[in-house]
């Protein structure tokens, strides 16, 4: 008998999306490339604990280029907002910096350079303890804070927080003074 643990499956959930953005079946070179990027961009997320789970993306039809570009991440615990924060912002800033430097994609996209109203950047806390941070995203430049139900009935997450990407950036930098 198999046993899969949630880490086996998310292994083999993640490398069967990677083998995916490899293939030509069905994807034309445009969507090739932004998938192999963000393909890339999720690898190098592994060392902060943070895996792969999706991929979102939008074409201006004018131009036949991307507008949006979406990554999804799973994490497996999410200490409160002040973490939550830091991750997201942390993440939003290196995904907008990663497709800005990574050359294959340039051709591809609608915006140059793309900031943070191009992309957004979801991480998910799939099992979140009752009351606990269960995903935070970003849309534009407003970020989004859910915790988990504390009535197990009621499935709907509970918004914790929002803020601009802005003031978030801000909150940081201030609390990182504080530390000095």
């Amino acid at each position: 008998m198999i046993v899969l643990t949630s880490r086996k499956l998310l292994f083999i959930l993640i490398f069967l999306v990677f083998i995916s953005c490899t293939t030509e079946y069905g994807m034309n070179e445009r969507d090739r490339q932004i998938c192999l990027m963000v393909k890339d961009f999720a690898s190098e997320q592994i060392s902060k604990d943070m895996y792969f789970a999706g991929i979102g993306q939008g074409v201006d039809h004018e131009n036949d280029k991307h507008n949006f570009i979406k990554v999804v991440l799973n994490k497996e615990k999410i200490e409160g907002i002040q973490e939550a924060r830091q991750l997201l912002v942390g993440t939003i800033i290196n995904f907008v910096n990663y497709i800005n430097q990574r050359e294959s994609v340039q051709p591809y996209l609608a915006v140059r350079p793309f900031s943070v109203k191009n992309i957004e950047v979801a991480i998910d806390v799939p099992g979140a303890e009752s009351g606990g941070i269960e995903f935070v995203f970003n849309i534009e430049n407003k970020l989004y804070y859910y915790a988990s139900n504390k009535d197990p009935e009621i499935l709907k997450a509970v918004k914790l927080h929002e803020e601009t990407f802005e003031e978030a950036v801000e909150i940081l930098k201030q609390q990182k003074a504080k530390k000095t």
